[in-house]
């Protein structure tokens, strides 16, 4: 969304605009039928021919040969426009699989934020020092997530895991 945002009204492409309005309505009724108890999107099939109609249309917007971006190797690299059309293109089914599956979030920032403590971890000190420590410190932080994420208190959580009572959050299955 940030680099259709960019796309639309930084360089003035239409597409990219009817591309976000496009996915804000989709998520939307995902939204609405989730709240309903459906199972399945009614109209996911024409959200994704909408999809593909702005998709195409940033294809022919931005040519092959259209500008290159400035600085050192622009004459072979292709407008950012281009770039961002031709992701769309070829991961299609997953960016639109949100449509298909109503389990799944329109977006990926539970993944993102479980794992940039990782990543801080990782620019802060550079690395860690052996697997076996990478590995503790990724199960810490999982069931430290898991834990918040279902409204459980996490002192107490850590607290049981050192009396060797522990809180065991509820993991669901398909």
């Amino acid at each position: 969304m940030r680099e259709l945002t960019f796309v639309h009204k930084v360089q003035g492409q239409l597409w990219a605009g009817e591309l976000i309005r496009v996915l804000e309505e989709a998520v939307a009724a995902c939204h609405r039928a989730r709240e309903r108890g459906a199972r399945k999107l009614w109209n996911a099939r024409q959200f994704a021919t909408d999809f593909d109609r702005w998709v195409r249309d940033g294809l022919r917007t931005n040519p092959p040969n259209s500008p290159p971006r400035t600085g050192k190797g622009a004459a072979s690299n292709p407008s950012k426009g281009r770039r961002l059309a031709e992701r769309l293109l070829e991961w299609r089914d997953d960016y639109l699989r949100f449509l298909f599956d109503l389990s799944l979030p329109f977006t990926n920032n539970l993944s993102e934020q479980a794992i940039r403590m990782f990543k801080v971890k990782g620019k802060i000190s550079g690395c860690f020092r052996t697997t076996e420590g990478a590995d503790r410190f990724c199960r810490i932080r999982s069931y430290i997530a898991t834990c918040h994420r279902q409204g459980m208190p996490i002192l107490a959580c850590l607290r049981s895991v050192f009396a060797a009572k522990t809180m065991t959050p509820v993991l669901q299955h398909p």
